[in-house]
This record gives structure tokens, sequence and C-alpha cells, in this order.
């Protein structure tokens, strides 16, 4: 296919409307007649032919671009279309169609986000004395409070060998360390009771949900601050206690709430299918392998079935411009909450990674060095090279085949990166190479890699809403940004885990292994 010249590209995008505007939100409501409104509208044109019109529906139809059929505004009315109309709403249509008739094109209003006049409250503004907002305020300070007395307790009251361990699990000193340290020197951390690796995290997951619930649409302001922030903390309040049950990638899916929150509901729910797979075969291991082989072929059955059904094509497809702006919510990626956020999705390389692990086991057992096979560490070092091979080809070729080879792909993909992810993973276990010191350097920032995860979605969109006028795009502002965002969430995130995560996590240990010790310890003579 012959490449277009970039200059005609270029050239044709500067007869094109700007996708977006936004006026000056907070010079606009000092005003005591401002009046700021913000919506989306659609173009269309009343005469024929019409080159820009033309030029829109086509690049429209590509789906690595904006979709430019829709123009979003955000109008200070009173200096932007001065106007004795009572109408908010029908003065901020004529006004945006105006405009449009100067490059030759008509809108008319497609979604009115809000109009907001000067000393108007904000819209979807919060209640902060409900008992939601209560409630997660009680259990931040219950949790500083707690660090406090427990960091008092044991660097100035307390003696040594003889510290109460359910304070000290609130000490700062003692969680700083565990930390940053180069061994697991403190008590272990549910070795023998991995079935609660999801309850240890459990606390922070819900403290995050309630901020995103309450306090999150209180923190800012700005134009787009109640389209997104205001707009997603209402689902995440109405969908609380669903997010809590680990439901949210089944129930009111499309209402996207901290949209990372899926990882968590799939990882429980094949947790617990892996976990009762591993006790059924932990007796019969001479079979586990081929058991779980024949899993795998079912669960890529259901895959391909599932694929072809309902039409679903892989993540590299959709995931386009107008998918992200939308946050996957419209823009035509049903296959995200179709597939991508379900447990059929993860199963094959749950599954693989179970079979790993007993393959894994066998070899300990029979005292096999799978170090030192040469086989091994070529493959080890071929692997990452080979993923970023397949991702960077596989966009570019399968993107303009048929339907049919799309679905296809939606398999393979999964093959793929189960197979492979799941051999890198027994690979960096056996070899104790590169990628292994890299893991072991980095140990401080992986163990607040759970932290960062649920607090990382809140301060990015804070960052992109909290702005109140139009910033031009560009690649090293979209590396910037990535830079801040990863840099904050870090930093927030050792707050969170020092004060909530490990507190929590040492607090419930101690009161398992008390409670616990008695009901599990048949369960795990039996096993042995």
């Amino acid at each position: 296919m012959n490449r277009v010249p970039f200059y005609l590209l270029e050239a044709e995008f500067r007869k094109l409307p700007k996708l977006f505007h936004l006026d000056d939100y907070e010079r606009c409501l000092e005003r005591k007649d401002g009046i700021y409104c913000l919506g989306m509208f659609d173009v269309y044109s009343d005469v024929t032919p019409n080159p820009v019109y033309d030029i829109i529906q086509e690049k429209s139809q590509d789906l690595s671009l904006y979709n430019r059929s829709y123009l979003h505004r955000g109008y200070c009315l009173p200096t932007r279309c001065p106007s004795s109309e009572a109408n908010e709403t029908a003065r901020f249509e004529r006004c945006v169609d105006a405009w449009a008739r100067g490059h030759a094109l008509r809108t008319r209003l497609h979604t009115l986000h809000y109009c907001r006049a000067h000393g108007q409250p904000r819209p979807l503004g919060p209640d902060t004395n409900d008992l939601p907002h209560r409630v997660v305020l009680y259990f931040a300070c219950t949790m500083l409070v707690m660090a406090l007395v427990g960091t008092v307790y044991d660097c100035f009251i307390a003696k040594k060998g003889s510290k109460n361990p359910y304070l000290t699990s609130f000490s700062i000193r003692i969680n700083w360390k565990q930390l940053t340290s180069n061994y697991q020197d403190v008590d272990p951390r549910l070795r023998d009771l991995e079935s609660f690796q999801t309850l240890r995290m459990y606390p922070l997951y819900l403290l995050l949900n309630g901020f995103a619930a309450t306090w999150w649409k209180s923190i800012g302001d700005g134009p787009l601050w109640p389209v997104l922030v205001g707009a997603e903390s209402e689902n995440c309040r109405k969908k609380f206690w669903i997010t809590a049950a680990f439901l949210q990638n089944f129930i009111q899916k499309r209402d996207l709430c901290l949209v990372q929150t899926w990882i968590m509901a799939v990882d429980l729910q094949l947790h617990m299918l892996i976990l009762f797979l591993t006790l059924l075969l932990h007796k019969h291991r001479q079979h586990a392998v081929k058991v779980l082989s024949v899993l795998f072929v079912v669960a890529t059955g259901l895959l391909a079935y599932k694929a072809f059904t309902e039409d679903l094509i892989p993540t590299y497809l959709y995931t386009n411009p107008e998918a992200y702006r939308n946050f996957f919510a419209a823009g035509g990626a049903d296959s995200f909450f179709d597939l991508y956020i379900h447990p059929i999705n993860g199963a094959m390389s749950a599954i693989a990674g179970s079979m790993i692990a007993f393959i894994h086991m066998d070899h300990q057992e029979r005292n096999i060095k799978m170090s030192r096979s040469k086989v091994l560490v070529f493959l080890h070092h071929i692997a990452t090279p080979f993923g970023v091979i397949w991702l960077y080809l596989a966009y570019p070729y399968f993107r303009h085949y048929d339907r049919w080879t799309q679905n296809l792909m939606v398999v393979i993909e999964r093959l793929v990166g189960a197979i492979s992810t799941s051999f890198f993973i027994y690979s960096i276990v056996n070899h104790k190479g590169l990628f292994h010191q890299i893991a072991r350097s980095l140990r401080t920032v992986t163990r607040l890699s759970f932290s960062v995860s649920m607090c990382h979605w809140c301060i990015m969109i804070l960052l992109y809403t909290d702005r109140w006028i139009l910033q031009d795009s560009s690649y090293l502002r979209v590396f910037s940004d990535v830079i801040v965002v990863h840099v904050l969430s870090h930093i927030a995130a050792v707050p969170l885990t020092l004060l909530v995560e490990y507190p929590l996590q040492k607090f419930m240990e101690r009161l398992i292994n008390i409670t616990g010790h008695r009901w599990f310890s048949p369960l795990k003579a039996k096993a042995q």
C-alpha cells in the first residue's frame, strides 16, 4: 500500500474544525453574568457538495483517528454569544451552530453535559455530611490514630521481646522496615493460608472504592470535572456493594468505576477455580498435568465459541482513540466488556500457570536442575523480544483482515499470551538471570504495586480534569503526563501501604493464625 504523504494529511486536517474547545472556565464563572456550558454536538451539512464535510465523513471511518463527526465544546456564553435568550440550552446550541456556519457546516446538540451559572453549585456536587462520607473519613482517621499509637508503643513504651503483636502491626517503623528490607525478615504473610490472598488486600480495595464513591469528587474542579470525576464517582456510589462483592465484571459492567478494579474481580474468580483444582489434584499429582491440559483445551474451545458467536475482536483492534476517549464505555468497544473483563479471557492463562506450577513441583521432587538446561536459558532470553515482536506485528498485519480472521485472532492472542507468559515465569524462577536480578533490585517498588494499581486511576483523572483550559497535546506532553502519574502514584502508595495495607494485613494475619489454626490444621495434615 502506498503511504499518503504527511503534508497532504496535514493540509486536510487544517481545513477541519477543532475537535475540542474549552473557554476559560474560571474567568467565566468569576463574572456575575457568567454561564458556562459543556456539550457534544453532531456535525452535519445542509449543502452539497461540501468538501469539508466529506473530509470529516472520510476521516471518521478511520479507527486510528478521532471521530470528527462529533465536536466537543465548552463555551462561556456571555463572552462567546451575548444574548438576552433565557433558555441556556437553546442559546448554547445556537452559539455553536453560528460558529459552525463559518466553516460551511451545521451542528445540533447531541448531549448537554451541564450549564453552570455564576454562584451555582457544581453539577453532581457531593453532600459531604452524609453517612458514606463520614464512614470513609472515620476509617481514615482511625488508621492514622492507630498508626500513631502503634508507633509510639513500639518505639517508646514496649520492652524488647515482649511487644503486643496487634499494636505493633500498626507501627510505621516496623512496616517501613518490612517495605524496604532485602528479605521478609518479619512475620511471614500467610504462607500457609494462601487462600486468604484476596482477603489481605480487601481493606485497601474497599477504602479506595469508598474514597472514589465519596470524597474523590470533592477535591477538585474544572470544566470536565462533573463529566468525568462526578459521573464516575456516582457510578462508584451506585455499585459500591457490587464492587465490594467482586461482581463488577458481570453486573452493571458498563457503568465504569475505577476501571482497573476488574482485575481484582477476575483474579478472585479465577483464584477460587485454580485453588479448587489445586487442592483436588494435589493428591493425584501424577495426573495433574494431563487433567489441566484437557481443561486448557476446553477453555480454549469456550473462548473460541464466545469469540465467534458474539463477534468479538482482539484487544489491539478496539484500543482506538475513540474507545480511549470514552474509557471504553462507548465507541464500539463491546469486546472490552464481553471478553476482556470476563473470566473466560484469563482462564487459559490461569490453567497454564497452574500446570507450570505442577511441572515445577515435579522437577523439584525429582531433583531435576532446569537451570542447567541450555534450551531453557536460550528460550528465556528470547521470550521478551518475541513478545515485543508479536505485539508489534499483530496490529498492522491483522487489522485489515476479514472479521472471521479477527475473531480467530482472539483465540490466537490468548494462546500466545498464556503460553509465553507461563513459560517466562517458569524460566525466571529456574534461571537466575538478568530479569531475576532486575526483579530483586526493584523489590521495594514491587511491594508498592497493589497500592499503586488502586490509586493511579484517581490520580490520573484528577490531573486531567483539574485543568481549566484546553491544552495542546504532543508525544512529549503525553510522555511527561505518564511519568508524573507514575511518580505521584508511587508517592501516594507509600502512606497507603504503611498506614493501611501492611497494618491490616498483619492484624488480620494474627487473627486468622489464632482462630484459623485449629480449623485448617486437620486439612493441612490430610493434604500432606
